[in-house]
């Protein structure tokens, strides 16, 4: 489970750097990742 883990967080920090570049607002973003990490935190947890 590790490395579809590790491949799916990489693509969501990869679009979030492409979307930031092309002028989308980087708050946002850094918002979403957090709520992102703290679910799959949560979720390992269990």
């Amino acid at each position: 489970m590790l490395e579809p883990l590790t491949s799916l967080l990489s693509a969501a920090f990869d679009r979030a750097a492409i979307a930031i570049e092309a002028g989308a607002e980087r708050r946002q973003y850094e918002q979403a990742i957090a709520v992102l990490l703290d679910g799959l935190a949560d979720h390992l947890r269990r």
